[in-house]
């Protein structure tokens, strides 16, 4: 609900400064949202939330494989931006309960087993 909404908000802020394009791709976040919850509460499960979860850390888990790649290849020095942002990635993940260890091999393309379009739908 914060994540709608902050969209929202700058949705606003773009359409009342006139820039259609930027507020064009609010609307469209501020739909995918909008889907998303009513669809997670319409079909609530345990297995469905976990479903969401390890799909909304799929990038913040490939770009921390990234930057330990990076780190490997520098011999296993860690530049302080990667310090800085593997710490944060980990504190998220411990947040919400996970290892980044759980999505290794993790390739479900639409969480809950529909795409946005068939979420809409139902």
């Amino acid at each position: 609900m914060v994540r709608l909404y902050k969209m929202i908000s700058g949705f606003l802020d773009q359409t009342t400064q006139r820039r259609r394009d930027t507020s064009f791709i609010f609307a469209r976040l501020v739909f995918e949202t909008v889907v998303t919850i009513r669809y997670l509460i319409k079909h609530f499960s345990p297995d469905l939330v976990a479903s969401y979860v390890k799909s909304s850390f799929k990038h913040e888990a490939k770009l921390r494989k990234k930057m330990e790649q990076n780190i490997a290849a520098r011999g296993g020095v860690i530049l302080p931006i990667e310090d800085r942002m593997m710490k944060s990635i980990d504190r998220e993940f411990a947040s919400a309960g996970l290892d980044p260890s759980d999505l290794n091999g993790y390739r479900e393309r639409n969480w809950g087993g529909r795409n946005l379009y068939e979420k809409r739908m139902t």
